[in-house]
């Protein structure tokens, strides 16, 4: 897939997708890696990235990702607990120990990928509104998916979906929305889950997801701790979760309710600050009132008197990261300025001066290696996976160009276009195969 400024115009990065990397052999990911910097970075001055996929332990994952190889895998051991918590009703602390595996093994500044669903799943809603039993083995959610069209049962699971997209957004990482779960599209797996898209008109409570999750992506896109920051797990419990992301200083919160009781995040925080109310998220009527959230909601907020340091400037979303800027910075390390550093809670670790200037040195650094990686129009990108042989009535790559402008209204930086050859007609898809009928053939 390749993209450019909103689809067109000079500036084109290339997005590939690797699949089951584990059973690609190494010479050949090495080969193709160095002949896409060599033809199309270092000769067409386009980014390359390169993201795959792999069902293992971080370890196995992390193995396929480094110098000379991917730039990213998708985080499925993530994926996995998200499901099990936002739909199944597991404990937080399972999630708190993903998150933290995830932290351990691919570091605290990553372009890993976080999804929604994809192409091989069941879709959340169908999870969470009980359509699939929850220990129905993978095989009879593909039969499920070849012998019926699977409905909404009840609205409940757009709330535990609106909560699943909080935390995606507020994880490091690139989010990864499966085409449909903008809008909260019910399916069992393949086939089902590769249904046409539903272009509307949308139901009241579709509708309002919609525009929760495009609210969110904003957010994201907006909030430069939720792009680049250091992660740390403030509370967790079975059913409420406080999650901070700080990035030089500047602090954003995000924290999700599951107790039966209301409650205010802040309380754990400390008091010399007060606290703004980024994006608070529901599917009931009103939200609760101030910063405290009743069971099923989400709340996003950050300091108001955050002193925000100078050299944030240089990170700025319309200022892409450059050399320069980081020599400038590191001027500025040199002589000493006291002043750019941002006041540190009393909950925080002591750093000396020295320390505190070296860890937002490295965060600088690495904001600038992911900008240069996903490229710099991207600062924070989203990537969109769509099934294009069944997206649109026609299947075809020219029908879906008519919906580009509803990609750019949702945030969407990069588009992973699965096969777009006509489909084999022999072995279709009764074990899975998916042989093509014409590799030429790309309508």
């Amino acid at each position: 897939c390749k993209r450019g400024n909103r689809y067109g115009g000079a500036s084109r990065r290339f997005t590939i997708r690797h699949d089951a990397t584990k059973h690609i052999p190494d010479l050949y990911t090495r080969t193709l890696t160095t002949k896409l910097r060599q033809e199309i970075t270092a000769r067409r001055k386009r980014p390359v990235f390169q993201i795959g996929e792999t069902y293992g332990s971080p370890a196995l994952i992390a193995s396929y990702v480094g110098p000379g190889l991917l730039d990213a895998q998708f985080d499925f051991n993530q994926y996995d607990a998200m499901v099990q918590v936002f739909a199944r009703n597991a404990s937080f602390l399972r999630l708190q120990d993903a998150l933290q595996s995830s932290l351990d093994v691919y570091g605290s500044h990553h372009l890993m990928g976080n999804i929604t669903g994809n192409q091989d799943k069941p879709r959340f809603m169908s999870l969470a509104d009980g359509s699939i039993p929850e220990n129905m083995p993978w095989d009879s959610t593909k039969r499920l998916g070849h012998e019926q069209t699977i409905g909404l049962k009840n609205d409940s699971a757009y709330a535990r979906f609106l909560q699943y997209y909080a935390w995606l957004m507020a994880m490091p990482g690139i989010p990864v929305v499966y085409y449909g779960d903008e809008i909260g599209m019910p399916g069992a797996n393949d086939p089902d889950n590769r249904r046409p898209m539903d272009f509307g008109p949308y139901s009241g409570k579709q509708a309002q997801f919609h525009q929760q999750v495009k609210a969110l992506v904003r957010l994201r896109r907006q909030n430069l701790p939720l792009a680049y920051g250091e992660t740390r797990i403030v509370h967790c419990s079975d059913n409420r979760i406080l999650l901070e992301r700080d990035y030089l200083g500047q602090r954003t919160y995000v924290a999700i309710n599951r107790d039966a009781s209301a409650w205010d995040p802040t309380t754990l925080l400390p008091r010399t600050t007060g606290y703004k109310v980024w994006w608070k998220g529901s599917m009931e009527e009103a939200n609760t009132p101030g910063m405290a959230i009743r069971a099923g909601e989400a709340i996003i907020f950050g300091q108001t008197n955050t002193i925000k340091p100078g050299i944030e400037r240089m990170a700025n979303k319309e200022k892409p990261l450059t050399v320069q800027k980081i020599r400038n910075f590191l001027r500025l390390m040199r002589r000493g300025k006291k002043q750019a550093l941002a006041p540190r809670s009393t909950m925080q670790v002591h750093r000396s001066p020295q320390q505190e200037w070296l860890k937002r040195g490295l965060v600088l650094a690495a904001c600038a290696l992911g900008q240069h990686v996903v490229g710099q129009q991207a600062v924070n990108p989203l990537l969109y996976e769509v099934n294009l042989r069944q997206h649109t009535p026609e299947g075809t790559i020219a029908a879906f160009q008519a919906q580009l402008d509803r990609m750019t209204a949702l945030g969407v930086d990069m588009i992973w276009l699965m096969p777009v050859q006509p489909i084999g007609e022999r072995k279709r898809k009764a074990k899975g195969d998916l042989f093509v009928e014409d590799i030429a053939d790309t309508n």
